[in-house]
């Protein structure tokens, strides 16, 4: 995913993750996997990120408020799963909040044209098509050239790639894969506003 959007221009990385050392969650066939929060400073050493263990936000939830209006308890089979399930969609949630704040301290002036947001746990098995992806994302068609588009494709406006001083409304893609009814945790790339939102 990085190699293609590094041929775009400069690319910078931002993440936040949680420091455990493995995960167990029986509804999504995940048992006692062994994780290790550090490999993405060490894949990515000019990354900029934030590292915190999870205990301390699970402990700041009301969890005798959130287990008696659990609504996972209709997507799992049994109190266990719902409890672990709702602990980590909230995990997740958090941990995207997190990520934004880090990249909103780190990013410098200025806005970015594209942002991928991403999970830092998933394998792409076929590389990002960086074409298809701007002409989706982009919110407007104008004169702007790039040597990655095509002469039959439309061209994408310089509001989402920089420059060209425009304010883009909020344009997000959202691919198909793992969708559930439109929603998907795992992937999205739009200009900065509609990221933030």
């Amino acid at each position: 995913m990085i190699a293609p959007l590094e041929r775009l221009g400069p690319l910078e990385v931002f993440y936040h993750s949680w420091d455990v050392t493995e995960v167990r969650n029986p509804r999504a066939g995940e048992a006692d996997a062994v994780l290790d929060a550090t490999v993405i400073g060490k894949l990515l050493p000019e990354a900029k990120g934030l590292i915190e263990p999870q205990e301390d936000y699970i402990r700041t939830l009301d969890w005798e408020r959130l287990s008696r209006r659990n609504p996972m308890r209709h997507c799992t089979g049994g109190e266990e799963a719902a409890v672990l399930t709702l602990r980590n969609y909230l995990l997740a949630l958090e941990s995207q909040q997190r990520a934004w704040r880090v990249f909103e301290e780190h990013r410098g002036a200025g806005s970015r044209g594209l942002v991928v947001a991403t999970r830092a746990d998933l394998r792409f098995l076929d590389e990002l098509e960086v074409p298809e992806v701007l002409v989706a994302a982009a919110c407007s068609v104008t004169a702007f050239h790039s040597p990655l588009l095509g002469a039959d494709r439309p061209e994408v406006g310089p509001c989402l790639v920089g420059g060209g001083g425009q304010k883009c409304p909020p344009s997000l893609w959202v691919p198909n894969f793992h969708a559930w009814g439109g929603v998907n945790d795992r992937f999205a790339i739009g200009n900065e506003e509609a990221i933030r939102l």
